[in-house]
């Protein structure tokens, strides 16, 4: 893994932070992209003692223009681009007759709209390089047993899991294919298991 670049969304705080952390400790170069900048001085420091670098990209993942933006800088920066971990998530708890038209878009803005721009990002930049790579879509696994007062973070992790499953066939059709997974039927302590 030393000298990997990974690409974490949403690793500002919570489980994108921790991934971030984990790789950085294991000497891979790791680019944040996120609309918060909390916790980058930890993650830089982080990357000191291993000796790996860490970049932090403000970036909407609602927005495509803006992550592909992102992935050239992080391929501008590294050089390459090897890892992706489609993490970045927002949610709100409300039962569904009680959530407005923005509660929606703004989630499948960001949770489902958000991998699919973050995976033909880093698709296409895995399949231009000699080394493949993986991209891995963090979800919750209530998209497959469900939840109350989340119908909408529901509807996006179904979304996203049969993302996955049509971007691996994808990849199972080129020389280069880019390893796929998804967390989605996973606890997340799997994330870490290479």
């Amino acid at each position: 893994m030393v000298g990997r670049v990974a690409v974490v969304t949403g690793g500002s705080r919570g489980i994108g932070f921790a991934v971030a952390v984990r790789f950085l400790r294991e000497g891979v170069h790791v680019a944040v992209l996120d609309i918060r900048d909390e916790g980058g001085e930890h993650l830089a420091a982080v990357g000191h003692k291993s000796g790996a670098r860490f970049l932090h990209v403000m970036t909407d993942v609602a927005s495509y223009r803006q992550v592909r933006e992102a992935g050239d800088k992080v391929r501008e920066e590294f050089g390459r681009l090897n890892i992706w971990v489609n993490n970045a998530g927002w949610d709100r708890i409300t039962p569904f007759l009680s959530t407005a038209p923005p509660d929606w878009e703004k989630v499948v803005g960001i949770n489902l709209m958000g991998t699919v721009h973050g995976t033909r990002v880093a698709l296409e930049g895995m399949l231009d390089g000699k080394d493949g790579g993986a991209i891995v879509n963090v979800a919750s696994d209530a998209g497959r047993v469900g939840s109350s007062g989340e119908a909408g973070l529901l509807v996006q992790f179904g979304d996203v899991q049969a993302l996955a499953d049509a971007m691996t066939e994808l990849a199972l059709d080129r020389e280069r294919a880019a390893r796929m997974g998804a967390a989605a039927r996973r606890r997340v302590e799997r994330v870490f298991s290479w």
